[in-house]
């Protein structure tokens, strides 16, 4: 006798989907692909380049540095999908690790497909970025308009002067798309784990809280380098 399939909280059995999780990483890889080069071709021009570098170096110079950026442009889309796999890897096993340690029922593969799902929102957060600094007004600060993300708590609370300092760096990183990653991976994984979904949301939010710390201290630190 077939034993009945275990059902998640929705009443689909627990494992199976519509979508297939290599599919959903196969199109974060080929969404990832377009970012980067939108971002390259519209975003990361020769003007903004002489806009951002023209006051330190002089015309020959800038050139170098942007024939040398776009010459190894093709080198990191080679590189994207195994960029995207590790990405979505470390975050599915950084949360896995504690979920094992409190025996929590879930499969790592299911953490995996949660993170992949919500790296899209990750993904149109980095797009619409790139689509606001593409078509910036004349006269905007190029610097600012580079690192503000849209609806972060940076460009709410404070003023476009402090885009260098330390806390400007950190509230900019809290914005609608973080903390709607945070809300789809812990939702998909509570249609899998059968217990408190506050558990759930204090494991994502602390793997969030965690990553987003560890990114503003290497964005601080590299802003601090090459200021």
């Amino acid at each position: 006798m077939e034993e009945p399939a275990t059902m998640t909280h929705d009443g689909r059995p627990r494992g199976r989907d519509d979508i297939q999780t290599w599919h959903l990483l196969l199109g974060s890889v080929a969404l990832t692909l377009f970012v980067n080069w939108y971002t390259n071709e519209f975003m990361l021009t020769r003007e903004m380049y002489q806009t951002m570098l023209g006051a330190q170096l002089d015309e020959s110079r800038i050139d170098t540095i942007f024939e040398s950026f776009r010459r190894g442009q093709w080198i990191g889309y080679w590189g994207t999908p195994l960029f995207v796999l590790l990405r979505i890897a470390f975050v599915a096993l950084l949360m896995q690790l504690p979920a094992m340690m409190m025996m929590w029922d879930i499969q790592t593969s299911r953490i995996f497909r949660a993170v992949t799902v919500g790296y899209f929102a990750l993904l149109g957060g980095t797009l619409l970025r790139a689509v606001i600094v593409a078509n910036r007004p004349a006269g905007a600060d190029p610097g600012y308009t580079l690192v503000q993300v849209p609806g972060s708590l940076a460009s709410v609370l404070m003023n476009e002067a402090a885009y260098r300092t330390p806390l400007f760096t950190f509230l900019n990183l809290v914005n609608p798309f973080e903390l709607t990653w945070v809300v789809i991976v812990a939702e998909l994984i509570c249609r899998e784990f059968e217990g408190p979904r506050g558990r759930v949301y204090a494991l994502v939010g602390s793997t969030w809280l965690a990553l987003t710390s560890l990114q503003w201290a290497i964005t601080w630190y590299l802003t601090r380098a090459f200021a």
